[in-house]
C-alpha cells in the first residue's frame, strides 16, 4: 500500500528500500514465518577441499563456436580450480581437467556435477534392470575415492 502511494505521487522506489527504511525506524516486525528454516543450504562444507562443482557450458561467442568448456569450482570460495576448451564435452575430457586440477589443487573429497551424460552413466539395456555402465568420469572419481553427487535436473 505505501509503495503504490508513494509511486503515485511520483517516487519510484522498491519495496525492499522501503520495507528497509520501515525496518530501520522499529516500524515492522519480524515474522518468522517468513524467515523458516530453508530446505538447502549452501557452500556449508567442513574442511577444505571438501567439494568442487564441475560443470560443461557450450559456448556461445561466435568465435569460439563448436567449443565446449568444462570448468571445476572449489564449493567454498567459488574459486575455478580447474577450466578448459574442448571440442566435446565428452567424460574422457572431463577426466583430462580432472587430473590437471588435482595435480594444482589436491584430490576433493566429493564433486558436484549434474545428471550430464559424461558425468553419469546409462543403463546397460543388456543386463538386468538395474544395471549401470559408469563411465570413464565415474571410473576416475572411484579410484580416487571422491564420492560423486548428483544435483537435481536445473539446481546447482
Amino acid at each position: 500500500m505505501t509503495v503504490k502511494r508513494l509511486r503515485r505521487t511520483g517516487y519510484n522506489i522498491g519495496y525492499a528500500r522501503v520495507y528497509h527504511i520501515l525496518k530501520s525506524n522499529d516500524m515492522v516486525t519480524s515474522s518468522p514465518a517468513k524467515s523458516r528454516q530453508r530446505k538447502w543450504v549452501r557452500y556449508e562444507r567442513l574442511y577444505s577441499n571438501a567439494m568442487w562443482h564441475a560443470d560443461w557450458h557450450a559456448m556461445k561467442d561466435p568465435r569460439m563456436k563448436g567449443m565446449n568448456l568444462i570448468t571445476y569450482l572449489y564449493d567454498a570460495s567459488r574459486c575455478v580450480t580447474g577450466a578448459a576448451l574442448f571440442r566435446e564435452a565428452t567424460s574422457k575430457n572431463a577426466v583430462i581437467m580432472l587430473r590437471q586440477t588435482i595435480s594444482r589443487f589436491g584430490v576433493p573429497a566429493t564433486i558436484l556435477s549434474d545428471n550430464g551424460s559424461c558425468f553419469v552413466g546409462v543403463r546397460d539395456r543388456k543386463k538386468p534392470k538395474n544395471s549401470w555402465m559408469p563411465t570413464l568420469f565415474e571410473n576416475e572419481l572411484l579410484s580416487l575415492n571422491i564420492i560423486l553427487i548428483n544435483s537435481r535436473p536445473y539446481h546447482p
